[in-house]
């Protein structure tokens, strides 16, 4: 902007906006985590601020009891560009994030399948809070290990008989525990935005 004065005199007058700092995502690539072949878990560094640490717990396919333990293994797959991943056969993956942020909430997991039924909870939960598909996820909230709520939301789409999708999870307090698997998943990715 420029402004002219009474006596001739040309000012130039700048005007600073400062925008916030853009969130931070640090992912974990399961299909950068091992060799391929069987997955057991294990705790992942992503940054000085955030460990995973990653197990594998019993998968439900109805509310009544789990299913017999399945496994885990880091395979390629047809989703996502020909991507590695965990895949997971009537396990779930039992993710317990520490050394947060107070203000990274905002939870993304990259998963591909062929339609069976998954498990989604955002703390440890026998039955797990949500047993379906992950493209049909419900667009309610379900609880947090703090008693607040975490809201869903699924973005993707089917090629072939294959929904290759995104999951994300938005919780307004610290997001600690998380669980997810299925009948037959694979997982690419767990994003943390902080």
């Amino acid at each position: 902007m420029t402004m002219r004065l009474r006596h001739g005199l040309t000012v130039l007058a700048f005007c600073l906006s400062v925008l916030p700092a853009a969130a931070q995502v640090q992912c974990l690539d399961f299909g950068s985590v091992a060799p391929l072949g069987p997955y057991n878990g294990g705790r992942y560094e992503l940054n000085a601020n955030t460990n995973i640490d990653v197990g594998l717990v019993e998968y439900w396919a109805t509310r009544s009891a789990p299913e017999p333990f399945g496994g885990a293994t880091v395979t390629s797959t047809s989703c996502f560009n020909g991507s590695r991943a965990v895949g997971l056969s009537n396990v779930n993956l039992a993710m317990t994030i520490t050394q947060r942020r107070p203000d990274a909430r905002l939870i993304n997991i990259n998963f591909c399948t062929v339609g069976l039924k998954e498990n989604i909870s955002a703390r440890k939960q026998r039955p797990p809070d949500y047993i379906g598909e992950s493209r049909r996820a419900p667009q309610q909230p379900i609880p947090d290990h703090l008693g607040g709520t975490v809201t869903m939301d699924i973005s993707g789409g089917s090629s072939t008989g294959v929904y290759e999708g995104k999951l994300i999870l938005n919780a307004p307090n610290d997001l600690q525990t998380l669980i997810y698997g299925g009948q037959e998943v694979y997982v690419v990715s767990v994003c943390i935005n902080e």
